[in-house]
């Protein structure tokens, strides 16, 4: 649905909304054993984030496979934002990491991690992010004999400041 803010196509403050290259799936998206690889990518389109006060949000789910330790890292054009590690029992893992909009190639990154303290991959000011330009949101996976990932599902969320 378009909205028109004093002629203007946006979003008033506080409405959320998911982009439309969410990702979900009922057989997920496998990786290959002993193989460091991107399994997934979607795209998070030019102009998601235009202003400061805007936000996104990406959460991964995905399991490993039975085997050793795998990690799965989520990257936003080739920035690291969230990672997480399955021991190797095929547990169902979700990363989560917030993005807040600073400049046309900045952002603070805020990954959930356990309460109160976030993740290792928060922090402020990171460069590299081109939000004028399609930008991969990216799952990857690292090598490690006899496991792989499957990913289940990547979400997009953006809550926009809104047009004034």
């Amino acid at each position: 649905m378009t909205i028109f803010i004093n002629g203007v196509v946006g979003l008033p403050d506080g409405v959320t909304h998911p982009l439309i290259n969410t990702y979900i799936s009922g057989s997920g998206t496998a990786g290959i054993d002993n193989t460091a690889q991107d399994v997934k990518t979607v795209v998070v389109p030019a102009n998601t984030l235009t202003q400061v006060g805007d936000r996104l949000r990406i959460r991964t789910y995905f399991r490993g496979d039975t085997g050793a330790g795998i990690t799965a890292t989520t990257k936003l054009n080739t920035v690291v934002i969230s990672e997480a590690t399955d021991s190797g029992g095929a547990d169902w893992f979700m990363t989560e990491a917030w993005l807040h909009y600073i400049t046309s190639t900045t952002a603070h990154i805020a990954e959930t991690g356990s309460v109160p303290a976030t993740g290792d991959n928060s922090a402020d000011n990171v460069a590299g992010f081109d939000w004028s330009s399609d930008q991969n949101c990216v799952v990857s996976q690292d090598m490690v004999a006899g496991n792989h990932i499957v990913v289940y599902c990547i979400f997009l969320d953006v809550y926009p400041k809104g047009v004034k």
